[in-house]
Parts: structure tokens; C-alpha cells; sequence
């Protein structure tokens, strides 16, 4: 009993990383296109997404330590995947774990280059912001304030050439 909830939440954990991967990459097309509205949708259902992974991850630890003791070990702080599958003697049971352990991998790791990617465009789409940002402080840092008319004369000084166009 306690290794099918273990397994259930295995599954339950891939499916939602599954989602947080569509996500990442719809995300990718808005940042790139800057839908601000979207991606605030966005990533709201990813945070929702992200407390269910995490109360997965409790329960997940919890099953873990009852697996644990049902086969007759004393379970001593975190407890990973690995040591779940080395102390499970049935061959079917460890070959079903090692199988949900290798996609809840590349799952999470795959998640993790497209939120790095992620990542790196909108600090560009930031970079690029802030280029236009000082631009426009800088050509128009004068303007911005009023100067009295003869302050603005006495501010270019004298030439000694005539310069009529």
C-alpha cells in the first residue's frame, strides 16, 4: 500500500513538471513577444503549480520514510530516490522505480534549461530596456527643466567665429 501512494506521487510529480514545461515554453513565446498580461497569467499558474510540487515533495518524503520502515530500516533524515531503490528486493518494484526516478530527471533537468533560457531573455529584454532608458535621460536631461532664455545664452559662451547658416 505504502509503495503504490509512493508511486502514485511519483507520477503525480512528473505530470506536474510536464506542466511547468509547457508553461516555461509559453512563457519563452511571451517574453519574446512581450505580452506583460500573459505572462503574468503565467507564471501565477506556475507558482500554483510549484506549491503543489512542493506539498508532492512532503508527502513524497513522508511515504519515503514509512516505505523505509515497512522494509525494515531505520530512516535517518532526507531521504533520496536512490536509497528508496536500494532497499527494494522486488525486481519489478525497483525497475518501475528506477524508471519514474529517470523521467522525474530529465524532466527537472529539461525544465531547467528552458527557465535558464527563460531567464536569459528577459535579462536581455531588461539590458535592452535600460540602453533606451539611459538613451533618452541623456538626450533629453536639459529639457526636462525649465531654464530661463538669457541662462540658456550664457550657457554656450562666446565663439570667435560668425557662424551664419
Amino acid at each position: 500500500m505504502v509503495y503504490e501512494a509512493l508511486i502514485r506521487n511519483l507520477e503525480q510529480s512528473c505530470q506536474i513538471c510536464q506542466e511547468l514545461k509547457v508553461y516555461a515554453e509559453k512563457k519563452k513565446d511571451v517574453v519574446i513577444h512581450n505580452y506583460l498580461d500573459e505572462l503574468n497569467r503565467i507564471v501565477y499558474a506556475e507558482n500554483k503549480l510549484v506549491q503543489q510540487a512542493d506539498a508532492l515533495e512532503q508527502e513524497r518524503q513522508q511515504l519515503a520514510v514509512k516505505y523505509m520502515q515497512h522494509s525494515g530500516f531505520m530512516p535517518v533524515g532526507q531521504i533520496s530516490m536512490s536509497v528508496i531503490i536500494g532497499v527494494t528486493h522486488d525486481a519489478q518494484r525497483k525497475q518501475e522505480l528506477m524508471k519514474l526516478q529517470k523521467q522525474l530527471s530529465e524532466l527537472v533537468n529539461d525544465l531547467k534549461e528552458r527557465n535558464d533560457l527563460n531567464q536569459q531573455l528577459i535579462q536581455q529584454s531588461l539590458d535592452y530596456l535600460q540602453f533606451h532608458l539611459e538613451l533618452l535621460v541623456e538626450d533629453g536631461g536639459d529639457a526636462v527643466t525649465y531654464q530661463h532664455p538669457a541662462a540658456a545664452k550664457a550657457k554656450l559662451g562666446y565663439s570667435s567665429f560668425d557662424a551664419k547658416v
